[in-house]
């Protein structure tokens, strides 16, 4: 959404796809463990799930 104006892209993973959850761990992995290396305590959940 760009100013109020909902544009179509063709890049990216569709939100809600099956595919964006494993490519969400894959990403914030390295990032999990920067955050506790760092001695951050932290919780990473997902806020949906399919039946």
């Amino acid at each position: 959404m760009v100013n109020g104006v909902v544009i179509e892209t063709a890049e990216g993973t569709p939100q809600g796809g099956p595919l964006s959850p494993l490519l969400a761990n894959i990403l914030l992995d390295d990032l999990d463990k920067e955050l506790e290396k760092r001695g951050h305590k932290f919780v990473r959940y997902a806020d949906d799930c399919a039946p």
